[in-house]
């Protein structure tokens, strides 16, 4: 957690708990997929799906969250280099090793930038019908004073400007 709050600053935002069950879950999920040489569960999609869009919600970047992925693939295959130099490990073992934390990795990853990405328009979305409802209130005349100066700086307008 400290690495991904080091080096992506918007993680900082983030109560460090938060990140560091988070880090732990998907962490967890993986050495499991990997132990068992296999690709993600729907299951574990869906973990990570729901932490995309959770992410999303707080108001990370898709490449924020991403990057925080690619460190902790990236830890995770550093120390099973270190493990794998220490023991011996063989290459058949290694290289099974090495797809299995590729295609997780990738098939967690293209799951949650696709979550992150459906809140992101969905909040779009919402932005856009509260913009339009003030504007049709606008034309119709049916904001009062307060209202009229409360939204119009929500909206990047001038309410004080002849």
């Amino acid at each position: 957690g400290d690495r991904i709050r080091e080096e992506i600053p918007d993680f900082r935002r983030l109560p460090a708990e938060t990140l560091a069950r988070a880090i732990r879950g998907n962490v967890g999920r993986a050495l499991t997929a990997l132990r068992d040489l296999r690709p993600p569960t729907d299951a574990e999609l869906e973990q990570a799906a729901e932490i995309g869009r959770e992410r999303a919600e707080q108001g990370l970047t898709v490449d924020a969250v991403l990057h925080a992925y690619r460190v902790s693939v990236t830890a995770v295959w550093s120390r099973f280099g270190e493990l794998a130099r220490e023991r011996g490990a063989d290459v058949t073992s290694v290289l099974a090793f090495s797809e299995t934390l590729w295609v997780w990795a990738d098939a967690v990853m293209d799951i949650v930038g696709a979550a992150h990405r459906e809140v992101e328009l969905e909040q779009a979305r919402e932005e856009q019908q509260r913009r339009d409802a003030f504007l049709l209130a606008l034309l119709t005349g049916t904001l009062d004073a307060a209202e009229l100066r409360r939204d119009s700086g929500t909206f990047g307008l001038d309410a004080d400007r002849p």
